[in-house]
Formats: C-alpha cells, sequence, structure tokens
C-alpha cells in the first residue's frame, strides 16, 4: 500500500517525499497556514494525489462542512473526507450526508471518503452501509478500531466484506506489527495509509526496531504522542527519521520501498 508522510510544517519538503506520491493534509493546517497549503497545492499541481482530512482524529469530530470547502479551494485536492465523529455512528451518517451534497453540488469531480464509525460492530457495519449508499468513493478505516478482536486485519476483513471501495488507514496503530498483517494478509484492498508516528518517535529519540522484528516479536514500544507543538517542529535526527520512515514503508510494504526487511 502507499504510504503518506504526515510532518511538521517546517520539515515537509525534507520527508514528505520520502513516501510515495500520496498526502493526507490536516485542514486544520491548510486553513491556518500558507506554507503548509502552498506545500500541498503545489504537491497537487504537480501530479501527486492529495487527500484532504477533516481533522476528526485531532479533534474528536471532522470539520464542519465550510471549513472544508475552504480547504478544498486551497489545495484543490481528489479526495475529502467527509467529516465524521468518532465512535458515533448516527452523528457520522448525519454529518457526512449534509458534507457530501454541498460538497459535491460544489466540486462534481472531487472523490469523497466516508470514515464509518461505531461502539460495536453492528453500528460501525451499519453505518459503512449508509455511505456506501450515499456514493463516497473510499472507505477511511480509522486506527483507532486497532483494539478489537482481530485487529485492524479483521476491521479491514469485514469492510471488504460490506463493499468494494478503495480503502485508506487513517493512522499506523500503536500495534506496530498491525500495519504488516493488513499489508500482507489485505494485499490488494488496501490504497494506502498515513501517519505521523516514525517523526513523532524521531522526535523523542526513538528508534524503531527493523521491519522482521516487529513481524515476528509482535513489537509495542511506547508512543510519545505527537504533542502540541509537533507542527511547528524545526529540526529532528534526520538519520533517525529516515530510519523510522524506512521501517514504516516496509511494513506497508510501500511501493517504494526498496531496501528489503530491515534487521
Amino acid at each position: 500500500m502507499k504510504v503518506a508522510v504526515i510532518a511538521p510544517t517546517p520539515l515537509l519538503k525534507r520527508y514528505v517525499p520520502l513516501g510515495d506520491r500520496y498526502h493526507l493534509a490536516l485542514n486544520n493546517l491548510v486553513l491556518s497556514s500558507e506554507i503548509y497549503s502552498h506545500y500541498y497545492r503545489r504537491r497537487r499541481d504537480q501530479g501527486d494525489f492529495v487527500i484532504l482530512d477533516n481533522n476528526a482524529h485531532e479533534l474528536g469530530v471532522g470539520d464542519n462542512v465550510q471549513r472544508l470547502i475552504e480547504g478544498i479551494n486551497l489545495i484543490n485536492p481528489q479526495e475529502v473526507v467527509l467529516p465524521d465523529r468518532l465512535f458515533f455512528g448516527g452523528d457520522t451518517i448525519e454529518m457526512s450526508k449534509v458534507a457530501f451534497y454541498e460538497i459535491k453540488a460544489a466540486f462534481p469531480n472531487i472523490r469523497t471518503m466516508g470514515v464509518p464509525q461505531g461502539r460495536t460492530y453492528e453500528e460501525y457495519l451499519g453505518c459503512l452501509g449508509v455511505l456506501v449508499m450515499l456514493g463516497i468513493d473510499t472507505i477511511g478505516v480509522s486506527k483507532d478500531y486497532e483494539v478489537w478482536t482481530g485487529g485492524l486485519q479483521e476491521v479491514v476483513r469485514r469492510v471488504y466484506q460490506e463493499s468494494y471501495q478503495d480503502i485508506h488507514l487513517l493512522g499506523w496503530g500503536r500495534h506496530l506489527a498491525g500495519l504488516r498483517k493488513v499489508s500482507e494478509n489485505q494485499a490488494g484492498r488496501v490504497r494506502g495509509v498515513d501517519s505521523s508516528k516514525p517523526l513523532a518517535y524521531a522526535l523523542n529519540n526513538i528508534r524503531l526496531p527493523g521491519t522482521m522484528v516487529i513481524k515476528e516479536h509482535d513489537v509495542r514500544i511506547h508512543y510519545p504522542r505527537r504533542g502540541s507543538s509537533f507542527f511547528e517542529a524545526t529540526k529532528v535526527n534526520d538519520s533517525l527519521a529516515r530510519w523510522n520512515i524506512e521501517v514504516f514503508k516496509g511494513l506497508a510494504q510501500s511501493p517504494s520501498y526498496k531496501r528489503g526487511d530491515l534487521k
């Protein structure tokens, strides 16, 4: 699957290109930072695939349709994530419906990503069914569901049973090996994944184990979280950051990963 590296604004040019030509741009930063919005507009103009995210993971509830339309106008993404509310299927359906029709009326050719939510599989799959009937192009699977029995691999399997849309993993869970399990066992079903973890770990001087170690020993490393200053960071250990990104790409089996299994 393709990988989108999420990086601090001052470090976008250094680390985002180490992923694939596949990006997730956070709408709050698109609206608040001219440097950030200009960078992703340039990526879009140069033919990269750009997804405009709604910030639900950061804020608990996705940006409303008016803010998303502002972001679309600034960076012209190929795809936008419809508003959702973490773990609440009914609220997500209502918000997504309103946004879908308003966005498609303003931008008929833009792709839409719906993010199913729920506190149980019944609620989650019910939300998914409504989003699919709505006409979304892509299904976003949140890393927050890695705690469910079977992890993200099982969530992806069930999502794929219910629909044949593209799937994007919204984030790399703390269960690091879960990404490898999805990439190995759901081959061809997941288009891509985004994460800030490689750089968040590097900013805290944490070097991730190699891909084979994570795969074979189901390694979990304490995640220091991004912190409020993550997107303002100007310095990071470069070799550590590049190593962590390479591990991320290896576990995802990124098309641009060329070093084989890191030891």
